[in-house]
């Protein structure tokens, strides 16, 4: 997309009118597709103080950033609880067959079922996000009992 020039005779009612809104539908797009403002705005030959400016100032704007960050993190969330619960999959392994001359005659092709376990960070932030007021509280006992351990070994070595 070719970057366009606001000239001084545009309001900038008439900026957005021209440069924004004609492109609400795939804005809700790029965003689906993880863009960030600073990419959006660079595609509708923007700043991204000014996008920021027409989000507060237009809702309608504003609902196609926010209906676009929905599916996306819906999707972010669905990936780390795979990856906080593990997962099967499937792994196609293909060999390639040869006499004992050397002589290529042939390829084997093979699915393996393998799991890929849980992964511990995965997992944290799924209850962090999901229990927050449980994981952050024994988190913060944790650091406290730390801290408090550290003071006694330090008044232990004098």
């Amino acid at each position: 997309m070719a970057k366009r020039k606001i000239h001084d005779d545009f309001s900038l009612m008439d900026s957005y009118e021209v440069l924004v809104k004609p492109f609400l539908e795939s804005i809700t797009l790029w965003r689906e597709q993880g863009a960030s403002v600073v990419t959006v705005s660079k595609k509708l030959g923007i700043s991204p103080a000014m996008f920021g400016t027409f989000m507060r100032k237009h809702q309608e704007l504003y609902n196609a950033w926010y209906d676009g960050s929905v599916g996306l993190v819906l999707e972010l969330e669905e990936t780390l609880f795979k990856e906080a619960r593990g997962y099967y999959y499937n792994e196609l392994c293909t060999k390639i067959l040869e006499d004992k001359d050397g002589n290529l005659y042939g390829k084997s092709t093979m699915t393996t079922k393998k799991f890929r376990p849980p992964q511990a960070g995965a997992l944290l932030k799924a209850l962090e996000s999901m229990h927050s007021q449980r994981w952050m509280t024994k988190q913060a006992d944790e650091k406290e009992i730390k801290i408090l351990l550290e003071g006694d070994l330090a008044e232990y070595a004098k």
